[in-house]
């Protein structure tokens, strides 16, 4: 393995400042989407995965797929997802602080924060 490869592979085994928020809260997140009733009846036929990921290690991914209803979260490589989101640590902390403050108290809040500050981009990955 040469030198570039072992790079990418080292930091997508580092854990990535998402995957830290995310990934211990894994089930508790499948167990309410998959048990919340508007969620599965607006997601029946939908099957579409997107990464999550932190700006500092973009190669460090969380990946949620829904699959006719049902939710799978895991951890793998940004071009899982057929779109992206990705934002600063310091972005992420804020938007799943426990008390939420404006704009990251929701997703929308987020979204002001791409268009406004350029903090945080959207990909699309998709092979069209």
């Amino acid at each position: 393995m040469g030198l570039r490869q072992r790079d990418s592979v080292d930091r997508y085994m580092t854990m990535s400042r998402i995957q830290e928020i995310l990934q211990p809260a894994f089930e508790t997140i499948k167990h309410r989407l998959d048990n919340d009733p508007e969620f599965r009846a607006s997601a029946l036929g939908v099957s579409c995965a997107f990464s999550i990921s932190s700006s500092e290690n973009a190669d460090a991914v969380v990946v949620v797929s829904v699959n006719d209803g049902q939710v799978t979260l895991g951890v793998g490589p940004t071009s899982s997802g057929s779109f992206g989101l990705q934002a600063r640590n310091q972005d992420w902390d804020q938007f799943f602080a426990e008390k939420l403050v404006r704009p990251y108290q929701s997703y929308w809040g987020i979204l002001y924060v791409v268009y406004h500050w350029g903090r945080c981009h959207f990909h699309h990955t998709a092979n069209v």
